[in-house]
């Protein structure tokens, strides 16, 4: 299983869980995090400030950079048109 369908799997789990289990996910959730003692390494990596002017990446960071790009999920150029263009109809109505 891949991270997208990792995420989403969790996603699923949290939309139909109860309070008592959400409270249950939070709790180990923050216990993983203690254990790991602040450490980046639950974080995913920020590639978007890669586009900004800064240091130069590393050959490893590079790598990393292609693995997350090669990991996430893609969209059909012509589904999220399609969407951006039902959104902003949906936008407009509101604001009028």
């Amino acid at each position: 299983m891949g991270v997208p369908e990792l995420r989403d799997e969790l996603h699923d789990y949290i939309r139909k869980a109860d309070e008592d289990s959400l409270m249950k996910i939070y709790e180990l959730i923050q216990k993983i995090h203690e254990a790991c003692d602040d450490t980046d390494e639950l974080n995913e990596p920020e590639f978007s400030s890669y586009a900004l002017p800064g240091d130069p990446l590393s050959d490893d960071e590079f790598k990393k950079w292609i693995e997350h790009a090669e990991d996430s999920q893609s969209v059909n150029f012509s589904e999220a048109k399609s969407q951006w263009a039902d959104q902003k109809k949906n936008l407009r109505k509101l604001i009028r």
